[in-house]
């Protein structure tokens, strides 16, 4: 099975974050960022949109007459696929760069999955669960939250303004989208708390125990060293700055609990070809 490098999974969306207006150009990346720290793998499946592309997706599902009734003249109906928005051009966020779709990427790096329910990170949580979670905690408006029509994979930054003021050239002020920004920084930097109200595991390694393993939310946190010592690099913890390494390379999120450093589990066993052991029933995770 592959594993992919954080750059390798935000080179997939990179194009189509492109396209987007900020804040949300940065709150893609910082989706794709903080998904892919608890093993989940986010690719952007729609961005911005132009009016004829709008209008096309517009065309799935429905007859002649029914584009006919919204002004569609010109676009040819598709009546034999599924309806997949109830937008025309115009009338949709994404026209105007401030709304997206996500999906997930599997470990191959090639196959995407709408997969609502699935735990592909093992963690017995379903990761579009916490992808949605991350969205919300980033500032982003989630469809599946939506009553009328309600679009799982869609996510947007609106302000509170319509499609409407959209149309007419209004737009989010810059102390909106300074004040989003600001918050997406700080999310994806912020170090989380010394303290912290976890669930304790037992950290084993081929089977055999090697520390306490710290579950906080879908996180798992597990001491630097024995991690380092169960897949075979070096480490060094920089305890002023409260930074660990790892082969000489800076991890994104360290914290000392109870006097030990520790990092979290999947990012760095997946980033060295180890499989993560998660049994549930007894308490216990670790590395094969």
């Amino acid at each position: 099975m592959t594993t992919l490098t954080l750059t390798e999974v935000k080179s997939k969306s990179a194009l189509k974050i492109s396209t987007l207006e900020e804040p949300l150009r940065s709150f893609a990346n910082a989706l794709i960022e903080l998904s892919y720290a608890i093993g989940i793998y986010v690719i952007i499946t729609e961005a911005k949109r132009t009016y004829d592309y709008q209008n096309y997706l517009y065309s799935k599902g429905r007859t002649r007459k029914q584009l006919d009734a919204v002004g569609l003249y010109n676009v040819e109906p598709l009546p034999s696929l599924d309806v997949v928005t109830n937008a025309i051009a115009g009338h949709s966020n994404h026209n105007f760069g401030y709304a997206l779709d996500f999906a997930l990427l599997m470990k191959d790096g090639r196959t995407v999955k709408w997969d609502t329910k699935g735990d592909y990170n093992l963690d017995d949580l379903p990761d579009w669960s916490q992808v949605v979670e991350i969205a919300k905690r980033l500032g982003a408006e989630w469809g599946g939250d939506w009553r009328s029509f309600t679009d799982m994979p869609h996510l947007q930054m609106v302000f509170g303004l319509t499609t409407e003021q959209f149309r007419l050239g209004k737009r989010p002020s810059p102390s909106m989208v300074t004040a989003a920004l600001k918050k997406i920084q700080t999310i994806t930097a912020t170090k989380i708390p010394t303290v912290v109200q976890s669930v304790a595991y037992t950290f084993t390694v081929a089977g055999e125990d090697s520390g306490v393993a710290f579950l906080e939310e879908s996180t798992t946190y597990v001491p630097l060293v024995s991690l380092a010592k169960a897949i075979g690099v070096t480490y060094k913890w920089d305890n002023d700055a409260k930074v660990a390494y790892v082969n000489n390379r800076a991890l994104s999120d360290a914290r000392v609990i109870e006097g030990r450093a520790y990092v979290q589990l999947r990012p760095v066993a997946l980033a060295y070809g180890k499989q993560v052991v998660f049994d549930k029933a007894n308490k216990k995770t670790g590395v094969a």
